[in-house]
């Protein structure tokens, strides 16, 4: 009677069956621990909160800004934040959960409507976002307590103007502008604005505009 051979791979497939209940656990363990984990999600950055567009900042420093994105805590497991805007670090980091991150803005440059990278570094993984700001508020407007509201009407702000705290009235004798002057709407950005009221015409005289009657008899 004829013995068949078995090929190698067929006697190795049936010693691990027979052997397996046989092997310890210790060397399944070291088995499973040389799996690799897989690698923790990088953060993102998803929005900048607290940064309303007619919120007006102290460039000294010490607004809080909130960076809402994901994975904050998976990388690194929350430690060793840093936040940096522009070229200045964020002060007081704090990870709230892994979608908020909040810090103290450090000293920024001073304008209207100001431009910021802002670089997340956290558990060696980075992400970037940027935010606008302004810390004086654009032309035709004017700083009330935190915010930046339109100029009236019969006032302007020009975009040259540093000083947000007030509007400059068409009647305003340093604009050479005639004291009947009007506006037509809030919010106007310069003196070009100021124009002459109904039944009245412009003209200049030494370089002051001057309001004119249509009605010759007037």
């Amino acid at each position: 009677m004829a013995h068949r051979r078995w090929s190698s791979p067929l006697w190795l497939a049936v010693l691990l069956l027979i052997a397996g209940p046989m092997v310890p656990k210790y060397a399944l363990r070291m088995v499973s621990a040389g799996v690799p984990s897989p690698p923790a999600p990088p953060p993102e950055v998803i929005a900048i909160d607290e940064l309303l567009p007619d919120k007006q900042w102290e460039t000294q420093g010490g607004e809080v800004v909130i960076l809402r994105g994901s994975n904050f805590l998976f990388a690194g497991n929350g430690t060793d934040a840093t936040v940096f805007i522009g070229s200045s670090a964020c002060e007081d980091v704090a990870v709230l959960s892994a979608e908020l991150i909040e810090c103290t803005t450090p000293a920024l440059p001073k304008g209207a409507d100001v431009e910021q990278e802002v670089s997340l570094t956290i558990g060696g993984a980075t992400a970037q976002a940027s935010l606008t700001y302004r810390s004086v508020c654009e032309a035709g407007r004017v700083r009330l307590v935190d915010k930046c509201v339109r100029c009236p009407v019969n006032s302007f702000r020009d975009a040259d103007s540093e000083d947000d705290t007030t509007c400059t009235p068409c009647s305003d004798d340093a604009q050479q502008l005639d004291p009947r002057m009007i506006t037509m709407d809030e919010g106007s950005k310069s003196s070009r604005e100021c124009v002459c009221p109904e039944d009245f015409y412009e003209v200049e005289v030494r370089g002051a505009r001057v309001c004119l009657s249509c009605n010759s008899s007037a």
